[in-house]
């Protein structure tokens, strides 16, 4: 969508240590530059005014990339990018119609001597002294906004070559009561059996339980955990894991195939030849138990950790930042290498 909302960096802000470079142009940049080629022209803080004026600069705030588009011939800059035909047409235009989605509100078009500014659209005003490169800056309620383009539901690019490349592909989701080798299991998740009468579920609590006509009959004994995801390993062991440690295991590698079966009042594990290598005990366990309230916890945000990073190490999900975020000063927050953050 057409982003309608803009905040001057310029009205009673001032550069400093919280605005330290954006993480929402670094992932732009990141994913973006590789693309459509050019010559990256910055995007980290330039702490100077405007040029040719006296108030601040958007690079004095980390909030602006410039990018090269050049192609080195008729008299453009040899920046080795796909050529202003291809920005004026295609490039451009996508930004604006993605523009809701990628955080911008201004684009500067210094050829042209036009300034596209969310809210307000295209305007003939001289944005300074430049060539064959467009300035991008962002909102600053997206300053800190990390998030994988892939998430973000951006509209397919058409590349330089003609291509078109789409941000995000569907993932391959689960037979409805196999797990197959290589497929896994996030929290929330679940299969269910071919009667409906029996769901195999690895609850947001952390727990991985067997339900069978709505009683638990087994369980993984990880209530409370903070487990990611499971998986149906190639070697034919199911394993549940809290990123790289090991929380439970089936037990069952060793084989060169497996896959979860999940039957009317049982699961097991089927392995070369469809020999059952595990199964589910179902008589009725005590050892399930209701969620209970755990402990806060906090985490040290790592060296260049943004708030979807850090939710995706300490949560096994990126898109559960804004929960980190509320809890601790809200999205506008820069984070820094070496500070407290309290986790959901």
């Amino acid at each position: 969508m057409i982003a309608s909302s803009f905040q001057s960096w310029q009205d009673g802000r001032q550069p400093g240590t919280r605005w330290s470079g954006s993480a929402n142009l670094r992932t732009i940049r990141n994913t973006l530059f590789p693309l459509i080629t050019g010559q990256d022209l910055g995007y980290g803080v330039n702490r100077r005014p405007i040029r040719g004026g006296a108030v601040w600069s958007d690079h004095a705030f980390g909030s602006a990339w410039d990018w090269g588009y050049g192609n080195g011939a008729g008299g453009e800059q040899a920046h080795s990018g796909p050529g202003r035909i291809y920005v004026v047409d295609v490039f451009m235009p996508w930004l604006i119609a993605n523009s809701a989605e990628l955080g911008i509100q201004r684009i500067h078009d210094y050829i042209a001597k036009r300034i596209w500014q969310a809210g307000a659209g295209w305007t003939t005003k001289n944005p300074g002294s430049g060539a064959n490169w467009i300035h991008t800056a962002t909102h600053p309620d997206s300053y800190a906004d990390d998030r994988p383009l892939s998430v973000r539901g951006l509209t397919p690019l058409q590349l330089p070559s003609g291509a078109l490349h789409y941000f995000s592909t569907p993932a391959p989701t689960p037979a409805r009561d196999i797990l197959r080798a290589g497929q896994s299991l996030a929290r929330g998740e679940q299969l269910t059996s071919a009667d409906g009468g029996t769901v195999f579920a690895h609850q947001a609590d952390g727990n991985v339980v067997l339900y069978v006509s709505g009683r638990a009959v087994w369980n993984t004994e990880t209530s409370n955990r903070p487990t990611t995801v499971l998986v149906m390993q190639g070697d034919a062991n199911l394993v549940l894991y809290n990123g790289v440690t090991v929380l439970w295991a089936s037990g069952t590698h060793g084989h060169t195939d497996g896959a979860l079966v999940v039957h009317p009042g049982r699961a097991f594990i089927l392995g070369p030849n469809w020999s059952v290598l595990w199964a589910t005990n179902t008589a009725p366990v005590a050892a399930v138990r209701p969620p209970v309230v755990a402990p806060r916890r906090t985490t040290i945000v790592r060296t260049g950790e943004g708030w979807w990073q850090l939710s995706a190490r300490t949560l096994g999900t990126g898109a559960r930042w804004k929960e980190i975020a509320a809890l601790n000063g809200g999205e506008r927050r820069t984070l820094q290498p070496g500070d407290t953050v309290r986790l959901p």
